[in-house]
């Protein structure tokens, strides 16, 4: 899977805050428009892959845990 295609947002906005429910297996992508995107994932495996892309791409200030 190519992650950075999940993170794809409209050409004015920008990634505000990633939201992770860890419980669940939930990212919800927010930005700065106001729109969100939420992945629920199959596996943990997939949960993982996407969370260390996450924690590599994306500053402290940008990911909430839930």
């Amino acid at each position: 899977m190519y992650y950075s295609s999940l993170f794809m947002i409209e050409d004015n906005e920008y990634l505000d805050k990633v939201s992770v429910d860890i419980p669940r297996r939930r990212f919800t992508l927010l930005s700065s428009e106001g729109s969100a995107k939420v992945i629920d994932c199959d596996s943990g495996d997939e949960f993982m892959r996407i969370l260390d892309f996450v924690r590599d791409t994306c500053t402290v200030n940008d990911v909430v845990y839930v």
